[in-house]
C-alpha cells in the first residue's frame, strides 16, 4: 500500500507544470529551489491570535529531546547539528532537588568565571553560536555556570532545524497534510516570484490551508504547563495555571 505523503519530485514537478518550463537544468533548479522556499516558509510558521499579536507557532512534529551528560571541569558543549533554539529551561532529569537551569548571556557566564573559578551544579546556561566556515551550517553551543563539579544529566527540549530534501523520492515532515500545504505554498511562490500574480489562488489558499494545520496541531497543545514554583521542595503544595493556547511555545516575531 502506497502513502499519502508527497515526495520532493511530487512537489517540484507540479511547480515545473504550472510555470509550463522544462525539468532539466536552471529550470528544475528554479523549480526545486521555490520548494525550498516554501518549505522554509511552512517550517516557521507566524500568525495572529484574537488580540491582534503576532506570533510564531511551533508544530509539535518539530519538538525534540535531548540530553547533555556533563563532565566535572568542562562548561561548554556541542548541541546537537540540528538545534534551532531551545523551547524550555533545561532542568535536571531523576537528580532531585536541582532547580531548572537559568538562561543568561554568554557575557555573563565569562564575567562570572574570571571572577570566581567555581565547581558545582550547574544552575544558569547560556546559547553561545559556534561560527564556522561560510560553507558550514551554523551550530551552536551549550555553556553551563559554575562548570559542572560531575556528572549531571540535563534534559530540555529543542525545536529542530530539519534536513533538506535532495532526493527525489525524500518525504516532508508533519505527513499528508504538510505535503499538501507546502505544495501550495509551492504554487503560491511560483504566482508570486515567476508568473507576475496572474493568478492568486494558490496565495489564498495556501494561507487556508497553513491556517487549518495550525489550529489542528495547536489541539495536541497541553492546556497546562504542569506546577509552576521557584521551591524545589517536592513536599510543598503546587498549584496549575492554564495558559492560553496562543501562548503555548509561542515567541513574539
Amino acid at each position: 500500500m502506497s502513502r499519502l505523503d508527497l515526495q520532493f519530485s511530487d512537489v517540484y514537478s507540479q511547480v515545473i507544470s504550472f510555470l509550463g518550463t522544462g525539468s532539466t537544468g536552471t529550470d528544475l533548479t528554479r523549480a526545486k529551489n521555490i520548494v525550498y522556499r516554501a518549505y522554509r516558509q511552512f517550517l516557521y510558521p507566524t500568525y495572529y491570535t484574537d488580540t491582534n499579536k503576532r506570533v510564531r507557532h511551533i508544530w509539535t512534529w518539530l519538538k525534540k529531546r535531548y540530553t547533555i551528560h556533563t563532565t566535572n571541569g568542562q562548561y561548554i558543549y556541542q548541541l546537537p547539528i540540528d538545534f534551532g533554539r531551545m523551547l524550555m529551561e533545561p532542568t535536571y532529569g531523576s537528580q532531585s532537588g536541582y532547580p531548572p537551569l537559568q538562561k543568561v548571556s554568554c557575557e555573563m557566564i565569562d564575567n562570572n568565571r574570571t571572577l570566581a573559578a567555581t565547581a558545582s551544579f550547574p544552575y544558569q546556561y547560556a546559547i553561545n553560536p559556534k561560527r564556522g566556515d561560510v560553507d558550514q551550517e551554523q551550530m551552536w553551543e551549550l555553556w553551563l555556570w559554575p562548570s559542572p563539579n560531575g556528572g549531571y544529566d540535563i534534559k530540555f527540549v529543542y525545536q529542530i532545524n530539519p534536513e533538506k530534501p535532495e532526493s527525489d523520492t525524500d518525504y516532508f515532515l508533519g505527513g499528508p497534510e504538510a505535503g499538501e500545504v507546502i505544495l501550495e505554498l509551492s504554487m503560491a511562490i511560483a504566482e508570486q516570484q515567476e508568473d507576475d500574480m496572474k493568478t492568486t489562488h494558490h496565495t489564498e489558499l495556501s494561507r487556508d490551508l497553513l491556517h487549518n494545520m495550525i489550529i489542528a496541531d495547536s489541539i495536541d497543545v497541553p492546556d497546562t504547563v504542569g506546577k509552576l514554583t521557584s521551591r524545589p521542595d517536592p513536599f510543598y503544595q503546587y498549584g496549575y495555571k492554564k495558559i492560553p493556547e496562543s501562548d503555548i511555545y509561542a515567541a513574539d516575531v
